[in-house]
C-alpha cells in the first residue's frame, strides 16, 4: 500500500485496493491509523495521499520513517489474500 501512495497519486480506497489485492476493509483500517499518524491525508475527492513530510524524494529506493526504512522495490511478488 506504501509503495502505491509513494508513486505520488491520490488514489481511492478500491483502487489501493485493487492494486494490492487486498480487501477494501482491510485497507480502509490501515488508511484511518495511518491518518491518526499523518501518514497519509486526504485529497479531493476523498482519496488518500502521502502528506509531503512522508513522500520520498524521485527516484528514491527507501522511504525512511526514523525508526524503520521501508525499501521500496518495483519488483514485489503480487499480494495474496490468506
Amino acid at each position: 500500500m506504501i509503495r502505491e501512495l509513494t508513486k505520488g497519486l491520490p488514489l481511492p480506497i478500491s483502487e489501493l485496493a485493487k492494486r494490492t489485492g487486498r480487501g477494501p476493509d482491510g485497507i480502509s483500517k490501515h488508511i484511518a491509523l495511518m491518518r491518526k499518524l499523518g501518514v497519509v491525508t486526504t485529497s479531493y475527492g476523498g482519496h488518500y495521499i502521502l502528506t509531503p513530510g512522508f513522500r520520498p524524494p524521485a527516484g528514491a529506493t527507501t522511504l525512511d520513517f526514523g525508526h524503520c526504512t521501508i525499501r521500496l522495490t518495483t519488483d514485489a511478488p503480487a499480494a495474496q489474500n490468506v
